[in-house]
């Protein structure tokens, strides 16, 4: 692990990225990718004999996918430039289509092939029931029982496509009215078809990272001014929220600036394994289910999947989840010139 983190670091090149890159919002991404691969050894039901992980899985829900979308709002505003003319809207369309529409549907035909040929020779959590199935990735993503761990992607595609529009249609109008938007949305349920009800949860966090980048230097000092006020608020709306029914937003927008200052203290932004995790968050993302339940059928033929055993393999999950496609990578994508430009 340690010789695989000192080679990546020297490929990389550190001090030419600082250049080019925002540093710590690769360390903030290979936060939240590590802590979604850790989230992913759960695939359907939690394990009741560990109140305490149960506990920090449906916390770590508040705080995951928000501070996620918020990162993917900042990062976004380097490609989402002026979009003059209709012809930049579509050519900007085209691009994350590529980017993000056909590693979703190569992912999830591939778990699809997977499952249809592996669930008649051994028990799977979640069969496919035909080729009908292939409809829900479009239709209902989150609830496909064969792609669903991949909804991040088919909605941020969905982020773009309308903050696209709005930039083309409302020029410099269109923060505001997509900030308006996307509060109002945080009270709408929506539904899992199209992923609306996952659009309306994550839309303002998305925006919101574009906002944020407009102001980020203003925005950095802000939140070191203010860390411990809002580590302090943080840990008492955790609490509150778990004794008391309220809305995970409030935790969802606290949880923003903690997470992002963690992430620019030094140990944090100068540890490479982090780095190496956030400029592979996109591979990681797309294959680590495949390895986590891969080596969770191996794990289960020989220990169980409850207590202390459960945690351990957990644990386990997030050097399986992160090198299976960290190699995948580097030993057979970086070789198919294609996928090397659209999965990297």
């Amino acid at each position: 692990m340690h010789f695989l983190i000192n080679l990546e670091s020297r490929m990389m090149g550190k001090n030419n990225i600082e250049k080019t890159y925002h540093v710590d919002l690769d360390v903030a991404r290979g936060m939240m990718i590590l802590l979604m691969v850790f989230r992913h050894a759960v695939n359907t039901t939690l394990p009741e004999d560990l109140p305490l992980y149960v506990y920090l899985y449906l916390i770590s829900d508040w705080f995951n996918m928000p501070f996620f979308m918020f990162i993917s709002g900042i990062v976004s505003a380097f490609s989402i430039k002026r979009l003059d003319v209709l012809s930049d809207f579509f050519s900007l369309l085209k691009s994350r289509a590529i980017r993000l529409l056909i590693p979703y549907f190569l992912f999830a035909g591939i778990v699809f092939a997977g499952k249809m040929l592996l669930q008649n020779v051994v028990t799977l959590e979640k069969p496919v029931s035909g080729f009908n199935a292939l409809f829900m990735i479009i239709l209902a993503p989150k609830q496909s029982s064969f792609g669903s761990y991949l909804w991040f992607v088919y909605v941020l595609f969905l982020f773009y496509f309308v903050v696209s529009l709005a930039k083309f249609l409302l020029k410099k109008n269109w923060m505001p009215v997509c900030l308006a938007l996307g509060f109002i949305l945080q009270f709408v349920e929506g539904t899992d078809y199209l992923a609306i009800k996952q659009f309306n949860a994550y839309f303002f966090y998305f925006v919101f990272g574009n906002y944020v980048y407009k102001h980020y230097s203003s925005y950095l000092d802000f939140i070191q001014k203010y860390r411990y006020v809002f580590i302090l608020m943080l840990g008492l709306f955790i609490g509150v929220t778990s004794l008391v029914e309220m809305t995970p937003f409030i935790v969802g927008m606290l949880s923003l600036p903690v997470l992002h200052y963690f992430s620019r203290i030094d140990w944090v932004e100068n540890n490479c394994f982090l780095l190496l995790c956030g400029r592979y968050m996109y591979p990681i993302y797309l294959m680590n289910t495949f390895f986590i339940n891969f080596f969770k059928m191996l794990y289960a033929c020989v220990f169980p999947l409850d207590g202390g055993s459960f945690l351990f393999f957990a644990l386990l999950c997030i050097p399986v989840g992160v090198l299976g496609p960290y190699i995948t990578q580097r030993m057979v994508i970086r070789r198919i010139p294609y996928l090397n430009t659209i999965i990297r």
